[in-house]
């Protein structure tokens, strides 16, 4: 009976724990310029035309955001329940993290039987800023579904290692393509990892001389092949592009100016997007490597998650092309690592013959979850970074919200923007009309008329109304005017 409250008080413990890290401020800031405010346009238009293979953005075929399109349809699907909206957004990325928290939180206590490695781990994880913060999981980017999909595959190929059971041989290829199904080519960076593991452990010879091996490897590719022969025979020339953008694009060249040294993650993880924890657990991991005896170094759970962390870091290092949040899937692997040395020192507590320090091993845990609960509380707070083409974009979203709860009407208003990448002001544009049936439309100064009401999103197009238009400022907020145009003819 106790075994039973205790797993419950566990379990609720993690609930209320993970919901209020993953889902506490989840609309107080608007759209991310780049990708977050593609991809909810992606998903607004997939909602129109109910394609859950093809990614659109302004009614074509989507070459710039060239991954798969589970997110997006995902996405989709939450707009169609839930309306559109910055909560329904982000709300599928959320739930993968909790979903992951969950299989992380599970793993420890059904294969270490130890509570205080489930929440060790969970806690080191979500107090990342890195992982629970921007263009992690608390946006509605990639990152959030591929590292749901890989923590999980790299979870079952460690007990199939394990038992070889056949269940989780098959959870392994399962979650494997739906990694790649989130992002693209990025799952198979963790793959020579895996493989370098299993060849050192002694198992890659027994692993491919089981016949359902093979039959669960082609049935994955084939899915995998199958997504992308449809999406190139949607549209011609489609695998080009996603070579031309993430193999001889992101990885050989530089885009779009994001570069970096080698040793530009590492400085990160060791830095602001892992603080305190990854210090610390990588002197600790590295101290722990120098016990372990050498003929048994590759049965170990540290060198398995070890080997999968650096095989990430590697490949992430020498592409040329650097975007901070490619560290992201390393994340869960690393608060794994944190939650086996701490299952290690518990046993050596509960070993000691000190009563003192079997006391004391609790409050040691304990202080650790406070530490990582200032981290979360941080992490909630701290708002999205904006850049300068974010600056504008961004506070049609605050002018708009506002305008709505006290009684505002913009019916008919025309949105002006001198900027040619306008997600974020599309993606609320298309909010406020299918919330309100108010219709709203782009237009530059050039085309204005009289009688157009219209919101600009830089006070400087005011400079370029045409010399028979004059203008009326109605209203300002946020550095938005809203204007009366008319004809100076009259």
């Amino acid at each position: 009976m106790f075994v039973t409250i205790q797993k419950y008080w566990a379990y609720f413990s993690f609930f209320f724990l993970a919901s209020i890290a993953l889902f506490a401020n989840l609309v107080t800031d608007p759209l991310a310029c780049w990708d977050e405010s593609r991809q909810a346009v992606n998903a607004v238009e997939m909602l129109d035309h109910k394609n859950p293979f093809i990614t659109t953005y302004e009614g074509e075929v989507d070459l710039w955001n060239t991954k798969p399109s589970l997110l997006v349809a995902t996405q989709s699907l939450s707009f169609a329940v839930l309306g559109i909206s910055e909560f329904a957004l982000r709300l599928p990325t959320a739930l993968a993290a909790l979903l992951l928290c969950l299989g992380v939180f599970r793993f420890f206590i059904h294969e270490y039987k130890s509570y205080w490695g489930a929440f060790i781990a969970v806690s080191i994880l979500l107090s990342i800023s890195g992982y629970n913060g921007y263009h992690g999981v608390r946006t509605g980017d990639y990152e959030g579904f591929l590292t749901l999909f890989a923590t999980l595959f790299i979870l079952y190929f460690y007990k199939f290692l394990k038992k070889e059971d056949k269940n989780s041989l098959f959870l392994f290829f399962i979650f494997f393509t739906l990694s790649v199904l989130s992002k693209g080519i990025t799952a198979f960076m963790f793959l020579p990892g895996l493989f370098l593991y299993a060849l050192f452990s002694g198992k890659i010879f027994s692993i491919t001389r089981m016949p359902v091996f093979w039959i669960v490897l082609l049935s994955s590719l084939l899915v995998i092949i199958l997504y992308y022969g449809y999406r190139e025979y949607h549209s011609q020339g489609f695998l080009q592009v996603i070579y031309d953008n993430e193999l001889g694009g992101r990885f050989n060249k530089v885009k779009e100016g994001n570069s970096g040294a080698w040793n530009y993650y590492l400085i990160g993880l060791l830095s602001e997007r892992a603080l305190p924890w990854v210090p610390i657990i990588l002197l600790s991991y590295t101290l722990r490597l120098f016990t372990i005896k050498r003929k048994h170094i590759w049965l170990t759970p540290l060198v398995y998650f070890g080997v999968l962390n650096f095989s990430w870091l590697f490949f992430i290092s020498i592409a040329k092309t650097k975007l901070v949040w490619y560290d992201v899937p390393m994340f869960p692997l690393t608060a794994i690592l944190g939650g086996l040395l701490f299952c290690e020192l518990e046993q050596k507590y509960k070993q000691s013959h000190s009563k003192v320090l079997q006391k004391s091993f609790p409050v040691f845990c304990i202080i650790v979850i406070l530490i990582s609960g200032k981290q979360i509380s941080e992490n909630i707070l701290k708002g999205i970074p904006t850049c300068e083409y974010c600056t504008e974009s961004n506070q049609i979203a605050f002018f708009l919200k506002e305008g709505i709860q006290n009684g505002k009407n913009y019916a008919g208003y025309i949105m002006s923007t001198q900027f040619a990448y306008k997600a974020i002001p599309v993606f609320y544009k298309e909010m406020y009309q299918r919330k309100y049936n108010q219709a709203m439309v782009f237009k530059t100064p050039a085309e204005w008329e009289d009688g157009d009401r219209v919101l600009l999103l830089q006070a400087n197009l005011l400079d370029e109304i045409p010399s028979h238009l004059g203008a009326n400022i109605v209203e300002e907020r946020y550095g938005i005017l809203a204007i009366e145009v008319f004809s100076q003819n009259k």
